[in-house]
């Protein structure tokens, strides 16, 4: 990726949020698509993107004078989060890992995922086995003697919802 390309699609961005025909669903749909192609899935600013939106029909659009600030609120809210986007690009350079690149499970969704399969028990034995003092070929051996607790099933279970990176608050 190009810094100055992308900084030029976010400047973009930025300047229809002023125009008079301005479509908050269209313009939230392009940007969700960029801002994951840049910064990645996990990206704060996807979230708080999604969380902009108004509604015509909505008396909260205009106080009795007439103000759209409602309006306005919701583009400034979006203008913050594509000049947010800017400035890190400008400051830290683009990030290194992108939507293409493999994402890696944090250990704290591994240890949910374990949990939900096996209770708490197993989960404190492998925490415990991390927390000591082993060289990383004993802490293997061990983790691996924690995990014959489950059955084979179990273990291909865990890795498979590992492996596709499923959303481990759903249960």
């Amino acid at each position: 990726m190009d810094k100055d390309k992308i900084i030029s699609l976010f400047d973009g961005q930025l300047k229809k949020i002023n125009q008079k025909d301005f479509d908050l669903n269209s313009w939230k749909q392009y940007n969700l698509i960029l801002i994951e192609r840049v910064f990645g899935r996990n990206s704060s600013r996807l979230a708080q993107l999604n969380k902009l939106e108004y509604h015509f029909g909505s008396w909260s659009l205009r106080d009795t004078s007439g103000d759209n600030s409602y309006i306005l609120s919701c583009k400034k809210s979006a203008s913050e989060i594509i000049k947010s986007c800017i400035d890190e690009i400008n400051v830290f350079g683009l990030p290194e890992m992108n939507t293409e690149q493999t994402e890696f499970l944090s250990q704290e969704k591994l240890f949910s995922l374990i949990q939900r399969h096996s209770g708490e028990l197993v989960c404190q034995g492998i925490k415990r086995i991390l927390d000591e003092e082993f060289e990383i070929k004993d802490k293997v051996e061990k983790i691996k003697s924690e995990l014959n607790y489950f059955s084979e099933n179990t273990l291909k279970q865990i890795l498979s919802e590992a492996i596709v990176n499923i959303n481990f608050d759903q249960e």
